[in-house]
């Protein structure tokens, strides 16, 4: 709206000189035609072509605000345990009150601006419903020949008028029917009117008002065009009724009008004749002698309106985003020089890619022809990003910190939203949309041939001794691959005191499911190639805020390859087994769950083939030591079996859920073996599944 205003605002101070400096040069028509590109460019919501000359190429960019990055506080109380309440990560934000303020002036503004368009609508609406039922109480249909409009007379008008926008009519005053020529002029004045459609143009103006009543110069354009349009209009007519009847008709505008105008009559949709003693000398001057277009004239119009189209109707010069970002302090691509790995989001699908994919994808983002002055530079968590490429780079500010960057791309690509996590950000406008959209489609499906898991080779290059090694880690996590839907957000270390921990954060469509043995791959291999890695954690976050978190541990790993994960770092080859085991069911397996009643009755039984719920239970006890005796479940009146059968082999473990007398939910191993404490959480879970 920001264009639109400073454009139209231009385009009618040019047309005000221009109405000043060939006043009496040019005919009254065509001055009065040149209003119809203040109307459109008003109402017009964006730049219609790219224009060097644009006028927008002249407004300075808005500079960004400075930036102060700080790492992420530190937890809190290092001691806790994190599967029931992983920490949060707090950034501290030195813009926070600054945004706070922007966002609160904003909301104030659009409320300002609302109120201002709905008193004048309504304003709008009640005076011409009021004039509507005040002329259809007293008129009284006049029959006429070879009109095409219903001429009626009523009492209380200020003057005859046209009225109506989808069926005007001609309404005349008792006092102008007192004389035959009179009455004459006065319908050929508003059936001239009607001719130009100024019942339409009317509505036009008043709507323009209504948007722009915030802005003094529009008011002026209505004004001059509503006078412009009577000047028009006696031009018209006169040359309708002949030049002959200059005089005559010129004394019947004169007895019409009675009344001076009002600032109200700019909202009334009726052509009235009304007007003040200036007004009112202008018009006689021109029915007395109408101003000709000169030649030279016409040619002074054509170039200047020429060039007025040219610099309002045409948008900012296009350039590239990288050199865009770059004219902003605050924001900048050089992390893309280092980038570890990325994700793809198109609609509805989601990829990740690698480091050497993303060479791939940068150039075309760094010359991407955006608009030079950005559309904002607000992070509004609303923003749309149905087209996202975002990448993580490694080895920027504070000791190597990785920094997020990523290109948001509205549901047409008609912009784009740079944000690096740390405000401000920017957004652009798109010069050529289809290009991106063409782009997205070609690489989607590279992209997707990309996200195949990583070589064993590269991925055992990355291994690393140390969790607390960021960098390695974050080139560890950009060759694993994700589940289809799920994209990377940002990942976690844990090493505060004695934690060796690593939490990943995943972004989840509504729509989007997946199973939890989904990440048992990506696990294994991290407990396999971070040598002091002691606990993993996956955080599944959908957009309405609903989360899912996954607890894995080195004991886990260990017992899913019977011996120590981490020799399977050896060697790529090595490696390479252990992919190819997780990547059978040989690592997997099949999950029933019944409900059981004394004597060892099954009532119920269904199957829950790698099921989350029996998945999330067996985990629940795996990471917990079977510290107690467990009872001859033969002996309880009601327990849940799940059983635990591995594809490959015909062997199966049994599991008992049930409730101890005090209430505490447990899980048991076999028939009459130990037990550790379950999840109140998943026990009641799994009897609400029956």
């Amino acid at each position: 709206m920001i264009e639109t205003i400073i454009t139209s605002s231009a385009l009618i101070l040019i047309l005000m000189a221009l109405r000043y400096l060939l006043r009496n040069k040019i005919s009254s028509q065509l001055q009065y035609v040149l209003w119809a590109l203040v109307a459109i460019r008003l109402l017009l919501p964006f730049s219609l072509f790219e224009s060097p000359v644009s006028i927008m190429n002249a407004v300075p960019n808005t500079q960004g605000y400075q930036l102060t990055s700080t790492q992420p506080s530190t937890p809190a109380n290092p001691g806790t345990t994190m599967p029931n309440d992983l920490q949060i990560i707090q950034n501290i934000d030195p813009a926070a009150d600054i945004k706070t303020e922007a966002v609160g002036l904003k909301v104030i503004v659009q409320v300002v601006w609302l109120g201002g368009v709905f008193l004048c609508s309504l304003f709008f609406v009640v005076s011409n419903k009021r004039l509507s039922l005040k002329l259809r109480q007293s008129r009284k249909q006049i029959q006429m020949k070879d009109i095409p409009l219903a001429v009626y007379t009523a009492e209380g008008l200020p003057s005859p008028c046209l009225f109506g926008f989808l069926k005007p009519a001609v309404y005349l005053t008792p006092e102008s029917l007192l004389d035959e020529h009179k009455a004459t002029y006065v319908i050929a004045h508003e059936l001239t009117h009607y001719r130009q459609r100024d019942h339409i143009w009317s509505f036009v103006r008043v709507l323009c008002l209504c948007i722009y009543w915030f802005n003094p110069l529009v008011w002026v354009a209505a004004v001059l065009s509503r006078r412009d349009s009577e000047l028009a209009c006696d031009q018209g007519t006169l040359r309708r009724i002949g030049d002959s009847r200059r005089i005559e008709y010129g004394r019947t505008l004169i007895d019409m009008m009675t009344a001076p105008s009002k600032p109200s009559d700019l909202f009334c949709c009726a052509t009235m004749m009304t007007g003040g003693k200036r007004e009112m000398t202008e018009r006689i001057k021109r029915i007395a002698k109408q101003p000709k277009t000169l030649m030279v004239s016409l040619v002074i119009v054509l170039i200047v309106g020429t060039a007025a189209v040219a610099g309002t109707f045409g948008g900012v010069r296009s350039i590239a985003l990288a050199d865009a970002v770059g004219g902003n302090d605050g924001i900048s691509l050089e992390p893309l020089n280092q980038v570890a790995f990325g994700t793809l989001t198109d609609g509805n699908e989601d990829m990740s890619f690698s480091a050497v994919k993303a060479e791939e994808i940068i150039p075309f983002l760094r010359e991407l022809r955006v608009g030079r002055k950005e559309i904002s530079v607000s992070r509004e968590v609303n923003r749309d990003k149905s087209n996202q490429v975002h990448f993580t780079c490694e080895g920027f500010l504070q000791e190597g910190t990785v920094v997020d960057i990523s290109f948001n791309f509205n549901a047409n690509y008609t912009a784009v939203w740079v944000d690096n996590g740390i405000k401000p950000s920017f957004s652009y406008p798109v010069i050529k949309p289809n290009e991106v959209k063409l782009f997205f489609e070609q690489h989607l499906e590279s992209v997707t041939q990309a996200s195949e898991i990583g070589s064993a080779e590269a991925l055992w290059k990355a291994r690393t001794l140390y969790v607390g090694d960021n960098s390695a880690v974050s080139k560890l996590l950009g060759l694993l691959r994700l589940p289809e839907g799920l994209r990377h957000n940002h990942f976690v270390l844990h090493t505060t005191g004695n934690e060796r921990g690593l939490e990943w954060i995943l972004d989840r469509d509504e729509a989007v499911t997946y199973k939890a043995r989904e990440f048992d791959l990506n696990a294994g291999l991290l407990f396999a190639l971070i040598d002091n890695l002691e606990d993993f954690y996956v955080t599944v976050e959908s957009v309405s805020g609903e989360g899912m978190k996954h607890h894995y541990d080195r004991k886990w790993a260990d017992e899913m390859v019977d011996y120590d994960v981490r020799l399977y770092a050896e060697s790529p080859e090595k490696l390479q087994e252990l992919i190819d085991l997780f990547g059978t069911d040989d690592a997997y397996v099949q999950y029933s769950i019944a409900k059981i009643v004394k004597n060892g009755e099954e009532t119920i039984t269904y199957s829950l083939e790698n099921e989350q719920l029996a998945h999330a239970i067996f985990m629940d006890f795996i990471v917990k030591s079977a510290a107690w005796e467990g009872v001859d479940v033969a002996t309880l009146e009601e327990c849940y079996l799940i059983r635990q059968k591995f594809s490959n082999e015909n062997e199966s473990h049994d599991f008992y859920a049930y409730l101890l007398e005090d209430g505490t939910a447990v899980l048991q191993m076999g028939q009459e073996g130990r037990y550790s404490v379950l999840s109140q959480e998943l026990y009641s879970e799994l009897v609400e599944s029956f």
